[in-house]
């Protein structure tokens, strides 16, 4: 297996293992496969908790590992970082769904939420109505919950200020055990 950087954009694998699992990206860049092993799956399910897809999930979290190994001369500690660039990742993934969804609906005469006439999406699973919630919301709450960071660390993962990630995340539990209830 090898792990290397293309284009200064993509960090490519040349087997199905995660990069990392052997190898070195660099001889002298041995932290950067440490910090893959220990995180990949991790990432994995985090980024997977925020946009629902196995496959885009491990894009992103793939892209994050390239963002954290591009910057690797700036990086002291490399986990807020890559939590940073998987935020953004997925929050951008999202945005780019949401838009796609909106823009083939209006020719259809199905909701943006894929419902057709106004009908709630079926199921009352927590995740189903985790998912269903704005892009920011879900996101603060799977890092709060799932990942299980705290305000300051969310602030620092998101750029976000600490008083709206609060403020988000009081509104969004309300709205859950409203919409729970």
């Amino acid at each position: 297996m090898s792990l290397r950087v293309v284009d200064d954009s993509v960090v490519e694998v040349s087997s199905s293992e995660p990069a990392g699992a052997s190898g070195s990206a660099d001889p002298g860049d041995g932290w950067f496969d440490d910090v893959y092993r220990r995180h990949w799956d991790g990432m994995v399910r985090l980024a997977f908790a925020m946009v629902d897809d196995r496959a885009v999930a491990e894009d992103l979290a793939q892209d994050a590992f390239a963002r954290v190994y591009r910057a690797r001369d700036r990086v002291r500690d490399p986990l807020p970082y890559l939590r940073s660039a998987l935020y953004n990742g997925c929050r951008n993934h999202l945005r780019e769904l949401g838009r796609r969804r909106r823009r083939d609906a209006r020719g259809s005469g199905i909701d943006a939420a894929g419902t057709g006439g106004g009908v709630a999406p079926v199921g009352d699973h927590v995740m189903d109505v985790i998912r269903r919630l704005p892009t920011r919301q879900r996101c603060l709450v799977v890092l709060r919950y799932y990942e299980g960071l705290t305000d300051t660390e969310i602030a620092a993962a998101t750029g976000l200020p600490l008083g709206t990630v609060k403020s988000t995340l009081h509104r969004t539990l309300a709205a859950l055990r409203e919409e729970l209830s």
